[in-house]
């Protein structure tokens, strides 16, 4: 009985959550539903057949065709139906959704319905729920209070050594904030202190390696391992960091810091093992953070604007912006995050103005809406334009690769006795003599050719004893006679024939120079292995700056959909009258010009050195230095 209703339970919440919030949303949900049931019929027919025929012949592929195509048309069917049924939920929900947009709600797709959005609300549940991601462990929060053998951790962190979890980290993204080296250009100090923070953090937050370190010290954390710390390696590769209250923790970083962990609590890991973890639990736990981000992301806008909005004082409100967008510009891709940022917020900002002054359906609004659309599809343009350029490069990449290995098989077999197929100087089987060329007489006597006789070269495959067969031409009147000249393997000597009726007498076996590099083996010089190593590397590096682009359009989708949503939180909040949020829409549309200017002014002053990963030596240079600085014990 309790299965049961745990089943009523999962199938109402599958309903729900695959409920369209209006009829366009019916039709993309029902169009893809039916096109994926398709496809899979189709693939039934093809697996059958195959099947059929492997099992039975021809007569095992009719049968396998029919079963196919009895499955696959079910399969089909199924699918359309329930298309079929999504694009009715859809007009059905079309009422609904007019009246929750006219409303200013937002639609959950968790609990499939419109909801009203309490800022303040949702910022107490975030509190709430900040330790939800830390171990729990009587260790995590020290609550018998003993004492520890050291504290400089909990002094780097500037913490009490009984503090939580939920302590550890405000002070790790308090602290670091401060220390972060995009903030401190130049200084050896902040880059230093910032990297402890990043080891104390690493330990602190960790309940087994707190455990060790509360008992033992940093002497108990000896024996470790290395592992990269994904937020700090995106933070200092994209000045992600020192934008972190702007767009919070990329999900990036948080999908490969999941993964890592997925990876790491497995006792026997591999690859498929940290994916099931990571599709299960995993999966959850990141959108409950992505869910997080974009309230926090619009609570500190909320508090930015404050001064704009509520105390009345739009010069002090530009002063300050001016200023800290000048200091985001300082550091890395700081111009290139605060150009994105001011499109966003310009666009969310006009749709809501317009909605709320001009009208819903009016031309203003459609034309708002259109601007942000346009942004999005250009964002998501580029991503998969750089990804194709990647999967180009890879290929040049992978052949390089492929050309060094096969270069390295040719040298292990080079040692080994005997002839190999495109070998030079190979010695011959039967006699084990070098094949060098010889003269092999003709019916008639052969002497040797004058000079400055005219011959002619053709190439002839070595016979059973490894000599070269000389053939000899005769001209018309039979007066003259030249003999063809035979390649020889290994030496590249050639055997000539003097002209038929002279006295007969030994051929002569001119030898040809010996090359000192391929003479005797089939082993690839050093020479040869070193240039395909360097092809190798360069085609690496000629695809590091397209992969680094790649990332930063993800990096920028990513900025796209979250501040989009975090808008939406923002501009919507009912804990505020209208007339709070319309404030509010035109103080982020002024943030968005000064942004704007600030980030095309840092642009024209770096000139060359913007965008520096698409010049290779800089790319490389810049993922070494995120790497070095991400990588922390792994206590």
């Amino acid at each position: 009985e309790h299965t049961e209703e745990e089943a009523k339970k999962e199938l109402e919440k599958f309903f729900l959550q695959s409920r369209p919030k209006d009829a366009a949303d019916g039709i993309v949900r029902g169009l893809k539903t039916a096109g994926t049931s398709i496809a899979m019929g189709l693939g039934n027919i093809l697996a059958s057949s195959v099947a059929g025929y492997q099992s039975g012949g021809s007569l095992g592929l009719a049968k396998g065709i029919g079963t196919g195509i009895l499955g696959g048309a079910a399969i089909a069917v199924g699918g359309t139906v329930c298309g079929v049924t999504q694009i009715g939920r859809g007009v059905v929900n079309t009422p609904a959704a007019m009246r929750g947009r006219r409303e200013q709600k937002i639609w959950d797709q968790e609990l499939g319905q419109w909801v009203d959005i309490d800022l303040c609300s949702l910022e107490a549940q975030v509190i709430a729920e900040e330790s939800d991601d830390e171990p729990s462990s009587p260790s995590a929060s020290s609550p018998s209070g003993e004492t520890v053998k050291e504290t400089e951790y909990y002094d780097l962190l500037k913490v009490q050594s009984t503090a939580s979890a939920a302590d550890i980290k405000k002070a790790y993204y308090r602290e670091a904030r401060i220390h972060h080296p995009d903030k401190n250009p130049g200084d050896a100090e902040a880059k230093v202190k910032f990297q402890k923070l990043s080891d104390a953090y690493q330990v602190l937050s960790d309940a087994q390696a707190r455990k060790k370190y509360d008992r033992d010290g940093k002497d108990g954390l000896q024996e470790h391992n290395v592992r990269m710390d994904p937020v700090v390696f995106f933070s200092l590769l994209f000045g992600s960091g020192r934008f972190g209250e702007w767009i919070g923790e990329l999900h990036l970083a948080m999908q490969t810091d999941q993964f890592a962990k997925a990876f790491s609590r497995d006792e026997a890991p591999d690859e498929q093992a940290a994916t099931d973890a990571f599709m299960g639990d995993g999966e959850v736990k990141v959108k409950r953070k992505q869910l997080r981000r974009e309230v926090r992301c619009a609570c500190h806008l909320r508090d930015t604007i404050d001064r704009f909005v509520n105390q009345r004082d739009e010069v002090g409100f530009e002063e300050a912006m001016r200023l800290e967008a000048s200091q985001l510009a300082a550091c890395q891709f700081g111009p290139e995050l605060l150009c994105t940022l001011a499109d966003i917020y310009q666009s969310r900002s006009e749709i809501y103005l317009a909605d709320e002054l001009v009208g819903r359906y009016s031309l203003t609004k459609r034309v708002a809406a259109m601007k942000h659309s346009n942004l999005t599809w250009k964002h998501k343009f580029h991503l998969v334009q750089n990804v194709a350029g990647v999967v180009v490069r890879a290929k040049k990449v992978r052949d390089a690769a492929a050309a060094a290995e096969a270069l390295a098989v040719r040298g292990d077999a080079g040692g080994d006795e005997g002839s190999t197929p495109g070998c030079t100087d190979a010695k011959d089987p039967a006699t084990g003599a070098a094949g060098k060329a010889a003269a092999t007489p003709s019916s008639s006597s052969t002497a040797e050719a004058p000079s400055n006789a005219p011959s002619a070269s053709s190439t002839s495959a070595p016979s059973a004893s490894g000599s070269a067969a000389a053939t000899g031409a005769s001209t018309g009147d039979g007066s003259k006679a030249t003999a063809g000249a035979a390649s020889a393997t290994g030496m590249g000597g050639a055997a000539t024939g003097g002209a038929s009726g002279s006295d007969s007498g030994d051929a002569k076996e001119p030898v040809g120079p010996k090359n000192p590099k391929t003479e005797g083996s089939c082993e690839p010089s050093e020479e040869d292995k070193e240039k395909q190593r360097k092809a190798t590397e360069d085609a690496l590096d000629e695809a590091l700056p397209a992969i680094l682009q790649t990332v930063w359009a993800a990096v920028v989708l990513d900025i796209d959909g979250t501040i989009k949503e975090a808008g939406r939180k923002l501009f919507k909040d009912k804990s505020v009258p209208w007339q709070i949020r319309v404030r509010r829409a035109q103080a982020v549309q002024r943030l968005s010009e000064i942004f704007r200017e600030e980030g095309i002014k840092a642009t024209s002053a770096q000139g060359d050195s913007a965008m520096t990963f698409r010049n290779a030596e800089a790319a490389k240079a810049m993922l070494q230095e995120a790497l070095m600085g991400s990588v922390v014990e792994k206590k």
